[in-house]
């Protein structure tokens, strides 16, 4: 909480920092053994945790990148699992699931005054970490490569401006909100003489719920920085691996991605830009890309693995009921979109001629 003044000049120097990062989770450890050999799987990693920012008094920067406010919770990623090996079987490790972002919440009441171009008034973000791989494997009659790990989910975001935030520089916008869902991590190839089976990708996670209120002033004078801008983003799927053998090889498959949260931005207040390419509010959720399969290679049977689906846009809403205004060219009052993101590629398959060739391929956009 700040009721005083703050002053800052230097590049990259904000008025008030505030993050919470989940640690790492910690890799799992090699196997190898005649017989049977499991590799160890990654930790998962730990959440972000909620971060609160309250402001009214008056902070003021001049620096380049030097946000008044900047408030971010970062899940930590996954562990990666461990590679294995033996002469009958062999299991790769699996990697470990992301931490999830905190809540992050900054409610102004007082002056933000930045000069700096890319100085952004509010910066509140909440990011997802990133799934663990999964290991390789290697074996005589049977083998299987590792999955990934789930990616962290984005936590929400919550932005509330009662008074006054004035951005002077190029791409500084008034208020920046974004919430990410964490990617999932990719599987592990798997090679063998009989058997092998690729590692299926992780699953990407949720963005989560962006919400920007303005009750006050927001105002921006420079080329590309808009009044608001909003958005959530769903994690991408990861990526299926490879397998091959002398007899049988099944590809892995590609993960689903994780959706794009809703967006709501709702206005009471004032929103003015004057730089060209300089919306007043800038509203979009994207659902993340399914992951893509890899190719399968056998002497006999080989199977491709399939793409994952893509995730879904969220909802966006805009609820205007005062004034925005805009001076510059190319500067659209609202701009307000849902994406939905694209199905990963299958796997390809081949086999080479040796005894009965039959090969099956699948491949979904």
């Amino acid at each position: 909480t700040n009721d005083g003044a703050i002053y800052t000049g230097g590049i990259g120097s904000q008025g008030i920092f505030a993050q919470s990062v989940g640690g790492g989770g910690g890799n799992g450890g090699g196997s190898g053994a005649w017989t049977v050999s499991i590799g160890g799987d990654g930790a998962g990693g730990g959440d972000g945790d909620t971060v609160s920012v309250f402001n009214t008094g008056l902070i003021e920067t001049s620096g380049f990148a030097a946000q008044a406010v900047f408030a971010q919770s970062v899940g930590g990623g996954g562990g990666s699992g461990a590679g294995s090996g033996a002469f009958i079987a062999s299991l790769g490790g699996t990697g470990g699931v992301a931490g999830d972002g905190g809540a992050v919440v900054i409610e102004n009441s007082g002056v933000l005054l930045t000069g700096g171009e890319s100085a952004v008034g509010v910066f509140a973000q909440s990011v997802g970490g990133g799934g663990g791989s999964g290991a390789g494997s290697g074996a005589w009659f049977a083998s299987i490569g590792g999955d990934g790990g789930a990616g962290g989910a984005g936590g929400d975001v919550s932005v509330l401006n009662t008074g006054l935030i004035e951005t002077a520089g190029r791409y500084a916008h008034s208020i920046f909100a974004q919430s990410v869902g964490g990617g999932g991590g990719n599987g592990a190839s798997a090679g063998a003489v009989w058997v092998a089976i690729g590692g299926d990708g992780g699953e990407g996670s949720h963005g989560g719920i962006v919400t920007v209120t303005n009750a006050g002033q927001l105002i921006t004078n420079e080329f590309g920085a808009e009044g608001i801008h909003a958005e959530s983003i769903g994690g991408g799927g990861g990526t299926g691996a490879t397998a091959g053998a002398l007899n049988v090889a099944i590809g892995g498959d590609g993960a689903f991605a994780g959706h794009g949260g809703n967006v709501f931005v709702t206005n009471t207040g004032s929103v003015t830009t004057f730089g060209d390419v300089a919306h007043s509010v800038y509203a979009i959720s994207i659902g993340g890309g399914g992951g893509s399969a890899r190719t399968s290679g056998a002497g006999f049977f080989s199977f491709g693995g399939d793409g994952g689906n893509g995730g879904f846009g969220g909802l966006v809403t805009i609820d205007n009921q005062d004034s925005l205004a805009t001076f510059g060219a190319n500067s659209l009052g609202i701009f307000a979109q849902s994406i939905g993101g694209g199905g990963g590629n299958g796997g390809s398959a081949t086999t080479v001629g040796m005894g009965p060739n039959f090969s099956i391929g699948v491949a979904v956009g």
